[in-house]
């Protein structure tokens, strides 16, 4: 099971970072089904994040805001460190993302700028994946 959640958490982050939202939303969707709990709600988190800004892509700020809003709550449940990503940092970027949704020219340059900073793509780093909250 960790292999192919390995596998889809590459996939999606891989996606991601080339703007691929829909088919990063779709790996990601996958690690959802298959995770067990606490973890599948961060995985939950992150296919709503890529939807969120699928919707942002294709034009539709209500619906990137209502993905993003759900993205942040489930991502607040993680680690400070997830699979290498600094989610304090991701969090901000996407707080930044929600309060300028009326900008047509938004870019999601800052939130994939963190996203690759640390990420893990390729084998996962040592330590746990993730952590009940203190």
């Amino acid at each position: 099971m960790m292999d192919t959640l390995e596998a889809y958490w590459q996939e999606g982050l891989s996606c991601f970072l080339k703007e691929a939202f829909l088919e990063a939303h779709e790996a990601w969707e996958r690690g959802w089904r298959s995770a067990r709990e606490p973890e599948r709600a961060l995985w939950k988190g992150w296919a709503q994040l890529a939807a969120g800004c699928l919707h942002l892509q294709r034009g539709n700020p209500k619906g990137a805001y209502t993905l993003f809003t759900r993205s942040r709550a489930r991502l607040a449940q993680a680690p400070s460190s997830y699979r290498g990503l600094d989610m304090k940092a991701l969090l901000a970027a996407l707080e930044g993302l929600l309060a300028n949704l009326g900008d047509p020219d938004l870019p999601l340059a800052h939130l994939l700028s963190v996203c690759s900073q640390g990420a893990t793509l390729g084998p996962r780093s040592a330590g746990a994946v993730y952590s009940e909250p203190a």
